[in-house]
């Protein structure tokens, strides 16, 4: 608490302690209705029986996959269905309120929010292909000579780590392929919807399609988790001081102040 009280004090003072995914936590969204918008995580979960899950240090690399719903159980390999009978979100298990998107606002994101086009292109990132999301409040200007919207050209944007690193400082962010399809250059993402009593809905992204499907819940996806992000407007309307900063404190001692 005495923490929290003098970062407020210093004001809009930024700490963070080894997590990967506060860079941009609370400073860039994106769209997930006409809504709701989310900050992403900078990078896709892992797992150790030692550790328990986490976020991958890099933004380039592949992480874990999963079956589906198995936040309570990651390593849960089953393959009978009524084993993933309930979904357990794996971003219930981490500190800072993070969530598995649904299937519809992954498609609205990707697809439908305003300009979309302009903001996600195929590309390959320090040697891992993948797809890049450009936040609703990006730099055009900033983004003319380093991101080049596209479908299914994963050459058109090339970035070795630190060229990575500019990009993520400006709200970008970056979806490897599914380590276990590297020879497809396939991106295989959970959502939090079912499918019916055995199947569930994954994005899914390759050269030649992008969009949502049913896949069984035994299957082993990616997850990258997201947290509900508000605006001065969105705390007005939830009665809240607009000008006050947002505060978030992780287990690993990170905290942000916005």
């Amino acid at each position: 608490m005495k923490k929290i009280l003098f970062l407020v004090m210093m004001a809009s003072l930024v700490i963070f302690m080894g997590c990967n995914s506060c860079d941009n936590a609370k400073k860039y969204y994106f769209s997930v209705s006409a809504t709701k918008t989310v900050t992403l995580a900078t990078s896709n979960l892992v797992y150790s029986e030692a550790e328990g899950l986490a976020f991958a240090p890099n933004a380039y690399d592949c992480g874990d996959v999963f079956a589906w719903g198995t936040g309570s159980n990651p390593a849960l390999a089953d393959t009978t269905a009524a084993s993933y009978a309930e979904f357990a979100d794996w971003g219930a298990q981490l500190s800072g309120s993070w969530r598995t998107l649904t299937s519809k606002e992954w498609r609205y994101m990707v697809m439908s929010r305003e300009n979309a086009s302009a903001k996600y292109g195929y590309a390959t990132v320090n040697g891992i292909q993948g797809l890049v999301l450009l936040p609703d409040n990006y730099d055009s200007a900033a983004f003319a000579e380093m991101f080049h919207p596209n479908m299914g050209n994963y050459e058109a944007n090339s970035y070795d780590a630190e060229g990575w690193t500019a990009m993520e400082q400006l709200g970008a962010i970056f979806l490897p392929v599914d380590a276990t399809t590297a020879s497809a250059l396939t991106g295989r993402y959970w959502t939090s919807t079912d499918d019916g009593d055995t199947l569930a809905d994954y994005y899914n992204f390759s050269a030649t399609y992008m969009g949502a499907s049913p896949a069984p819940r035994s299957s082993r996806f990616s997850v990258r988790l997201a947290q509900d992000y508000q605006t001065k407007e969105s705390k007005q309307q939830d009665g809240q001081d607009p000008s006050a900063p947002q505060i978030e404190e992780f287990e690993d001692g990170a905290v942000i102040v916005m």
